[in-house]
């Protein structure tokens, strides 16, 4: 079996605005190495072999992958649908381009556990630090540590 995962990066970055304009498959991690190539990398890490980036753009990278491009707006799953139809296997990887992930976590290790139905990540994000509230200059509130509601 090949392992084949799709990473969704067509998204308009809007969360980025106005800090910066650069698409965020492109957002420089490191010198030389972008998100998506840093995404991409982990993948092949972890045994992907055929790797397709949902975009709207392309070139995205100088990386071996595949690319499926909308010319409208198909939305998440629109485009992870379409991206999909590019896949061999029946057992496929799927990913945001902003979803990094670290530890022991194996993606290809849920492919022992497609046959009984599908597995999504969900984590709470929190904070390792305080978040102060403000009004102007004036600190109105202190939250120890608060978890993030998305």
């Amino acid at each position: 079996m090949t392992l084949e995962a799709i990473i969704l990066c067509g998204g308009q970055s809007q969360r980025l605005k106005p800090h910066t304009s650069i698409a965020k498959p492109l957002l420089q991690l490191k010198p030389n190495l972008t998100l998506v190539d840093h995404q991409i990398q982990w993948l092949q890490n972890h045994g992907f072999e055929r790797i397709i980036l949902a975009s709207k753009d392309k070139p995205l990278t100088s990386l071996d992958v595949e690319y499926s491009t909308e010319a409208n707006r198909l939305g998440t799953g629109g485009a992870l649908k379409k991206a999909a139809r590019k896949c061999t296997e029946a057992c496929i990887y799927a990913m945001n381009v902003d979803d990094i992930l670290l530890g022991d976590y194996n993606p290809a290790e849920l492919t022992h556990y497609a046959d009984r139905g599908g597995t999504i990540v969900i984590a709470q994000p929190q904070l390792k630090f305080g978040r102060v509230t403000l009004e102007k200059d004036l600190i109105t509130g202190f939250e120890q540590k608060p978890a993030l509601d998305f």
